[in-house]
Order: structure tokens, then sequence, then C-alpha cells
């Protein structure tokens, strides 16, 4: 699923990559935000990357093993053959977050990635955390992407909280169909 931000790597859907995350197996991982959110009172909200995953991500593997032959070809944001993810001394051959090639791009525009994220976004809500923390949600600048999402987790947990990190003017995600808030950033900033 995108990657989870902070040290979890990207991960099949459902799954955090414990290891990655310093508390072993991947079940611990998910047992200790059980843990924190029930015994401690700690409402649990994941900081989600949805506009990109990772080189370690299932189906960007697939198309780095497969090439155009690829299932996910479509997933991702292919320029030419073939793909260079590790050898920076050529183009990578791909979109990539702010030209990271460790970030390849989703391509949001494909129905079946579209589905797959917000897939992943109500596996975690049903598990039992309080929200999302979107990074770079502009970065898929498509409003009813937001609202599906907004629909699905919103349907599951009305009390879910969705944040958006914009860094600009957010009037446009905050009408009340896509985010409850965003990060402050205009605040924020004056403040420091």
């Amino acid at each position: 699923h995108p990657a989870l931000r902070q040290g979890l790597h990207a991960a099949p859907a459902g799954r955090i990559d414990g290891q990655a995350a310093g508390l072993g197996q991947r079940q611990e991982a998910q047992g200790e935000v059980l843990v924190l959110r029930r015994d401690r009172g700690i409402r649990v909200v994941l900081d989600g990357v949805f506009n990109h995953a990772s080189r370690g991500f299932f189906q960007f593997n697939d198309l780095l093993e497969q090439g155009p032959d690829s299932a996910y070809r479509d997933w991702f944001h292919v320029e030419a053959w073939p793909l260079h993810p590790y050898d920076d001394s050529r183009p990578a051959n791909y979109a990539a977050w702010w030209g990271n090639r460790a970030l390849p791009k989703f391509n949001t525009d494909n129905p079946a990635v579209r589905e797959f994220l917000w897939q992943v976004a109500e596996y975690w809500i049903r598990f039992g955390i309080d929200g999302w923390r979107l990074d770079v949600p502009n970065e898929i600048d498509d409003d009813s992407f937001w609202q599906e999402f907004r629909r699905r987790v919103k349907t599951i947990n009305p009390d879910a909280y969705i944040v958006g990190e914009i860094w600009g003017d957010a009037h446009r995600w905050l009408k009340g169909d896509q985010f409850d808030a965003v990060m402050n950033y205009h605040f924020t900033r004056p403040c420091l």
C-alpha cells in the first residue's frame, strides 16, 4: 500500500512493514497500534502517502521484473523501457515524486489503482485507526478521488479525521466533501 512514511516501508495492502518500523514482526506493529489506541486512549491517525509508492512496493517490483508484460504496467507512469530505479547515471524512465526514483508515482487515473488505494484507506479504518493525515494530497489533482476517499472512510467511521498536508490555499479541499482540515502552514509560518 502507499508508504506509511517516517520509516515504514510500503508493503502489500493492509500491512505495515514492522521490521522497518523497529517493532519486529508486522503483527507486532499492528498489535502496537491497537495497544496504543485501546489501553492508553490515544487516537491513531496514520500518515498516508497515496500519490506514490516505494521501489519495494510489490506492484512496482513486478513491473521491474516483468517489464512491459507486467499486469501492473499501467499502475505507474512509465515513460520508456527499460526502467532504471537504482542507476542514477541513466534516466529512470518513469515518473517519480519530485524526481526521486525511489518513489514511483501512482497512475491515479487508472481505475484499478484508485480502487486499490481506496481499499487501503478502508482497511485501516476498519482496523481501528481514527483517521488519515494525507501526505501531499494536492499531487493527486483530482477532487473526485478525494471525494470518494472521504465517502468510503466516513461510511465506515463517520468520526474519522481526515487532514491534508496542503502548503498553499486550501479552500478547495475544505468544502466538506474532501478533508476535515489541513495542516495550517499559513498560521505556523508567522508563529515560528
